[in-house]
């Protein structure tokens, strides 16, 4: 018996000019036939019934006219058999393979299963004795060619059974390796390489049945990707084997709706996703990532989450093991493209409190991730040379809590480091880093505070645009830690106790006081009412700010007035107020101004501490 040390030498060196023909017009006898060394068998027509070929003394051939397997029809390929493919073979019943098995095709020949009807294929060989698909010749690719996509040497259209099996097979030198339409099946220990487009084409629905379904495949050297598979089916891939080595990358995944729980593993190469992942369901999906896991995204591809219906995102690495996810092709930048509300992962209205990102590399998208009214967490993570911001929360967004947004670094990104409204400012936790963003570190957008918080330094300032304004009818409070950086856009003012009852604790110290200054040069931030100084303010202290409101320790400078009191008492010591428009504080008649003490002023436009007669 002949082993496959070296098949394809010895296989392509027997020569077909000496072949015996028999049955030339239909599918022989091959059992009733002993069989003779270079003895050649050719098989053709309709088979019928069940039809066995064993003989390894004999040389297979399929003739040009093909062979077809109807329903009904069992043929089975015995173990070590050599079989030559002139004409495609069209299985609608069932093609059974045996071990060590080789079969040859030539040119534009090929192995259809499903196309017709219900079709079975068992290509299941060994670990020492493959099945081999391979071209009969050289200088040329076997299998249907339409084009990269839906070609294939083994085609499996969506009437293949589940019970289809390939195991321990080579497929080589074919259009693509193995194409798959709209069916699931197993392919497991097999390698497929060398073919002109990609590995294994999964289309149309198409997968493996489940991940225990694929294991242990090599796909290298093909000229498009490894695997190209939709992104529903993703969870079906197992993560072992290997996919690197391919021309255009590991596993191209074509964007498309994950409505089922899935896990998508980790592989030796990268996804390359085209298009965008749309993450949730009716009832709810949870998407897991594994750690090491490698995505590259072509332009304007993204993964969105929860978008139309419930889900929940896991996309937690290690310190280790990072998930990374960047840009395919040098230039671009991925990530849904919006003006208003761009973002490479997009968790939108539905995205459950359970999504969580640790661990994450984000580099080259729009905005890194975009959060749209869920609460989530991010730690640990580094978002980086994004469009525009690292992190964008917007319509009420936000860390969940200040222990959900742990030791992120957002650098390098065309905005902001961050941008968050007012009210979930406290959410921040103050660790990690948000230096080195064109803009400048974190953008707060104005709007109510009604919720005490506590709102940490950071190694960058906030940048403040709108109102600030801090009150709710059963009091809030809002405290500032040492050396907290504000920087104000023109207009922008801090509002305490106007639409109710409200205390602010913004006390630095000595060695780290709290910075309020104006955010552009030349101009002054600060509530702006009037020519003569009244009514303005930077820290705006309106009437229901309790006595417990505090400055101390703080560095205010370029307001429109640096603080504005409306006939409260409160505390402001050893501030220094400088070079304000109009004054250093401006207090309304009644004031008590006892609370003020031991501040330094200098460079004020009218004054420093005046109180109106």
């Amino acid at each position: 018996m002949v082993r496959k040390t070296d098949v394809r030498t010895l296989l392509l060196s027997i020569p077909l000019s000496c072949a015996v023909l028999l049955n030339s017009c239909g599918v022989n006898d091959p059992d009733g036939n002993s069989g003779t060394p270079g003895q050649t068998i050719e098989i053709c027509g309709d088979a019928s019934g069940t039809q066995s070929y064993t003989n390894t003394n004999a040389q297979y051939v399929i003739c040009t006219g093909g062979l077809d397997i109807p329903a009904g029809t069992k043929v089975t390929f015995g173990e070590d058999i050599t079989l030559t493919v002139k004409g495609k073979i069209d299985v609608a019943g069932e093609l059974v393979i045996g071990p060590g098995a080789v079969l040859k095709f030539d040119k534009s020949e090929y192995l259809r299963v499903g196309y017709s009807g219900s079709g079975t294929l068992k290509a299941q060989g060994t670990e020492q004795d493959s099945i081999y698909f391979i071209a009969s010749g050289t200088g040329f690719k076997w299998g249907y060619e339409s084009g990269t996509q839906s070609s294939g040497g083994i085609w499996l259209g969506n009437n293949t059974t589940s019970n289809t099996s390939l195991q321990y097979c080579v497929v080589s030198s074919a259009t693509t390796g193995v194409y798959c339409k709209g069916s699931q099946i197993e392919i497991s220990n097999c390698r497929i390489a060398s073919n002109l487009y990609y590995g294994i084409e999964f289309n149309f629905d198409g997968s493996p049945v489940d991940s225990a379904s694929f294991l242990n495949n090599v796909t290298s050297a093909n000229a498009e990707y490894g695997i190209y598979i939709e992104a529903t089916s993703l969870g079906k891939l197992s993560g072992t084997g290997s996919v690197a080595g391919n021309t255009q990358g590991g596993i191209f995944v074509d964007g498309d709706d994950i409505e089922e729980n899935a896990i998508i593993k980790k592989h030796d190469a990268p996804y390359v996703v085209d298009g965008t992942i749309d993450i949730g369901s009716t009832s709810g999906n949870t998407v897991t990532i594994r750690p090491g896991a490698q995505f590259r995204f072509n332009q304007n591809a993204y993964v969105r989450v929860g978008y139309s219906s419930i889900a929940t995102l896991i996309a937690q690495g290690t310190a280790s093991d990072s998930i990374i996810m960047t840009n395919n092709v040098s230039g671009t930048s991925w990530g849904y493209s919006s003006s208003t509300s761009p973002g490479g992962i997009y968790l939108d209205d539905e995205a459950t409190s359970n999504t969580s990102l640790r661990y994450v590399s984000i580099t080259n998208a729009t905005n890194g991730i975009y959060v749209k009214k869920a609460a989530v967490e991010i730690s640990n993570s580094t978002i980086s040379s994004c469009d525009k911001t690292g992190v964008e929360f917007d319509h009420d967004g936000s860390p969940k809590d200040s222990a959900s947004f742990l030791n992120n670094v957002l650098t390098g990104n065309g905005d902001y480091g961050i941008k968050i409204e007012a009210h979930k400012v406290g959410n921040l936790s103050g660790t990690g880093s948000v230096a080195g963003n064109t803009k400048g570190g974190i953008l707060i957008e104005g709007d109510d505070v009604e919720d005490d918080a506590v709102w940490k330094k950071h190694d960058a300032p906030y940048i403040v645009d709108g109102t600030i304004d801090i009150g709710a009818t059963g009091g809030t409070l809002v405290t500032i830690r040492p050396g907290a950086q504000f920087e104000l856009l023109t207009d922008a003012y801090f509002q305490v106790g106007y639409s109710g009852v409200a205390t602010l604790a913004a006390n630095g110290t000595q060695s780290d006081p709290i910075t309020f200054t104006a955010s552009v040069s030349g101009t002054y931030w600060g509530y702006d009412r009037s020519s003569s100084g009244a009514g303005n303010g930077g820290i705006y202290l309106d009437n229901e700010a309790t006595s417990n409101t505090s400055l101390t320790w703080c560095t205010i400078e370029k307001a429109t007035n640096g603080i504005y009191i409306d006939n409260v008492a409160v505390t402001v010591q050893n501030c220094t107020i400088k070079d304000s428009e109009h004054y250093a504080v401006y207090a309304e008649r009644d004031t008590d101004v006892t609370g003020i003490a031991d501040n330094t002023y200098s460079g004020n436009g009218k004054g420093d501490v005046y109180v109106k007669p």
